[in-house]
């Protein structure tokens, strides 16, 4: 048997304030990494704090992701975290946010066990 790697990878990302308080575009981001994950969704909840920033999480049968936006820091944490035998790469998952928040920087820090 294979030995899984478990891994956490926390991705902080500046972008524009009203990307990171849009929920639709997050859930669609998320969604995105879902898929290049190649992860199983178990289930979500969010919640839109007023008069801004998300809070995300995805429950994944291979643990989970989530988020947390302060838009008037222009700042989100992405965190994924995984129990897998082939682990996807940061530069895989950092594409998907650049792509989906055009985020100006994406600082990624892992850890694995």
């Amino acid at each position: 048997m294979d030995p899984i790697d478990y891994r956490t990878q926390v991705f902080t990302v500046t972008a524009d304030a009203g990307t990171l308080n849009d929920h639709a575009l997050l859930s669609r981001c998320v969604d995105e990494l879902i898929t290049v994950g190649n992860f199983t969704r178990i289930d979500g909840v969010s919640h839109q704090f007023k008069p801004q920033g998300i809070t995300m999480v995805a429950l994944l049968s291979e643990s989970h992701i989530a988020l947390h936006t302060w838009p008037e820091r222009q700042t989100a944490k992405f965190v994924v975290a995984t129990c897998q035998n082939d682990p996807v790469p940061s530069k895989d998952l950092q594409r998907v946010l650049q792509f989906h928040l055009k985020a100006s920087r994406i600082l990624t820090s892992e850890i694995n066990s």
